[in-house]
Parts: C-alpha cells; structure tokens; sequence
C-alpha cells in the first residue's frame, strides 16, 4: 500500500510534462500578439480564420511564420488559416476593388497559409 501511494506521488511529480505546441492546444504557446480579423465554420467541417500578425514580414523566417501560424491555428482552433502583417494584405485579399487600388499590399503583407495542416508561404503564392 505505502508504494503504491509513493509511486502515485512520485508520478505526478516527476512526470514529463506536455510541451506546446499545435498538436497539444490545452498548453499555450509562445506567440506575438496577434488579432483575429475574420473567423467562420466550414460547411464541410472545421474553421477558418484570417490572423493579423504585425510583428512578422516576408523576412521573417519561413521555420517562424509556419511556427506561429499553427500556434495560432491551435489556439483558435482553426483547421485553415491565412496570416497577414498588414491590414492592407488582408484587405487586398477580401476585395478586388481595394486590390486593383493597391497591387503589392499582398506581396508585401500576406504571410502565408495553413491549409489542412500544411503550410504554404507567401512566396508560393505572391513571388
């Protein structure tokens, strides 16, 4: 009886903890701060969402950008997202009249994507 009680005090102590990340979204992870400029459900199942992310850039690297936009997707709980710096990016997204009126806002603010768990940088869509 006394090991079992020590063994359960002992696991609970010492056992490894979880760490964060986009497959554990009960931990938080690291991110800079970030706002959520449009969220809605999927008809086919699961959520997207579109992220404003002012401390990143395009020269922010591709490893950081894919870092922070499952970080997001996780706590969100986001299957799709698309990641911005810009307000501009993600309203050059959403309109093509506000396109059309600025032509690099999504070359120079869109971040990339999150698209069933796959990661896709800007510079696949915008070079």
């Amino acid at each position: 009886m006394v090991f079992v009680v020590a063994f359960m005090v002992w696991t609970v102590a010492f056992a490894p903890k979880k760490q964060p990340g986009p497959d554990n979204p009960q931990v938080q992870v690291d991110l800079p701060p970030y706002t959520m400029l449009f969220e809605n459900d999927k008809l086919g199942g699961g959520r997207f969402g579109d992220a404003l992310v002012p401390s990143l850039s395009r020269t922010t690297t591709l490893e950081e950008r894919e870092r922070v936009a499952r970080g997001i997707a996780a706590n969100e709980r986001l299957t799709n997202l698309s990641i911005y710096s810009t307000n501009e990016a993600y309203q050059a997204n959403v309109s093509a009249s506000y396109s059309d009126a600025h032509p690099d806002a999504m070359k120079s603010g869109f971040l990339g994507s999150l698209d069933q768990n796959e990661f896709r940088p800007a510079k696949m869509t915008y070079p």
